[in-house]
């Protein structure tokens, strides 16, 4: 029998074609194989590296906003301002930054105040640019809110004496993107008070910002600026009714607001400390008397300083007119314990303060002894 070729070797086949038909891989080949390997992992570590950097950017910018809403419910928007900016630049306007920072320039220009050696121009040049981007692509109330707040920058650059755009030109652009738009007529309002114009029609500006719901506490606080600027009677009289109207809304009054109501009654109710022979019904007392219905008068006062907080070294001044409110609104009784009282504690000599001049001691002295006398008849 012959021998079986099955394993015997071509005799003319080089090793290297021997070796490949076994199966070994050659050398290239690993080397591509290799290549091939290192190329991925090095595509999957960038990968990483990328998404890593992505989720440390968006942590930082987190951050940054987290910190910058902090600064600003402290009323320190300067540093607020920097941390919003940081966040911005992270994100070129993106991640809802831009429209941080456009939210935090008119709660500022809202808020902004200039201590010494600063000026209201300088937080306007600050938050203007951004307003002003805004403000070209915005439509509707959100439009409205940032033309209104660039009215607002107008005007604080005027008090400055910078002076450019008029405020009110701003105002009425932001009524016709939103005609019910809160700033815009409450900022209008102030505006015509401001100059001088009607009060009639500057009220009514602030009723219909009132009317449309948004951001009641900041209208009240412009209406009230806007009244105490005037600083005359009519404005004080609007002022009461206004207090009225809060009271029966059920809306808060802060210090200030308080210390300003107290000044008007204060002046309306105190006596002439140099008429001490009778009563003195002064006119600004008689319009005080007749700019609300005497009941609500009463509960006015009462819902405005009757309170723990008050002043205690005026609390006999305040039981004093409010004994007067109280005869003057058919509380009898009422009225005539209170002057009862407030009449033993200023009874002895230099036991009263709280009013403006000493003389008015014995003035307050005499009409409570003229209603006293008064309502103690049958």
């Amino acid at each position: 029998m012959g021998k079986s070729t099955k394993d015997v070797p071509d005799s003319d086949s080089k090793p290297e074609e021997q070796a490949g038909r076994k199966g070994v891989p050659s050398p290239l080949k690993w080397v591509g194989a290799a290549t091939a390997v290192l190329t991925l992992v090095f595509g999957v570590q960038q990968l990483i590296g990328v998404i890593t950097s992505h989720v440390q950017r968006n942590r930082q910018v987190k951050e940054l906003l987290a910190t910058s809403e902090m600064q600003e419910q402290a009323r320190d928007y300067a540093a607020a301002w920097s941390s919003a900016e940081q966040a911005n630049r992270l994100t070129g306007g993106g991640g809802g930054t831009r429209a941080a920072e456009e939210s935090l320039a008119m709660d500022w220009l809202e808020n902004a105040s200039a201590p010494d050696e600063q000026q209201f121009n300088d937080i306007v040049e600050k938050v203007t640019p951004v307003l002003d981007r805004a403000a070209t692509s915005a439509q509707g109330q959100r439009k409205a809110d940032l033309l209104a707040h660039l009215g607002w920058a107008a005007f604080l650059q005027s008090r400055d004496g910078v002076y450019g755009a008029s405020p009110d030109g701003y105002y009425r652009q932001a009524l016709v993107a939103d005609p019910q738009n809160a700033y815009a007529h409450a900022m209008l309002g102030h505006w015509m008070m401001w100059n001088g114009g009607p009060m009639g029609e500057a009220e009514g500006e602030f009723d219909q910002a009132l009317a449309s719901g948004r951001r009641r506490d900041f209208v009240r606080r412009l209406q009230f600026a806007a009244l105490e600027n005037a600083n005359n009677e009519d404005a004080n009289l609007e002022m009461v009714r206004v207090l009225n109207a809060m009271r029966k809304n059920s809306e808060s009054v802060d210090a200030s607001t308080r210390s300003a109501a107290w000044s008007v009654y204060s002046r309306a109710l105190e006596p002439d400390p140099w008429n001490t022979e009778r009563v003195v019904v002064s006119t600004r007392r008689t319009q005080l008397l007749a700019s609300l219905p005497p009941p609500e008068q009463l509960a006015t006062f009462e819902w405005l300083f009757d309170n723990p907080g008050f002043d205690q070294t005026s609390v006999w001044l305040r039981d004093f007119y409010r004994g007067i409110l109280a005869d003057e609104a058919g509380q009898r009784t009422e009225a005539l314990q209170m002057l009862r009282a407030v009449l033993s504690e200023i009874s002895p000599a230099g036991s009263a303060s709280g009013l403006r001049d000493g003389g008015a001691r014995e003035a307050v002295m005499t009409e409570i002894n003229a209603r006293i006398a008064r309502l103690s008849q049958p």
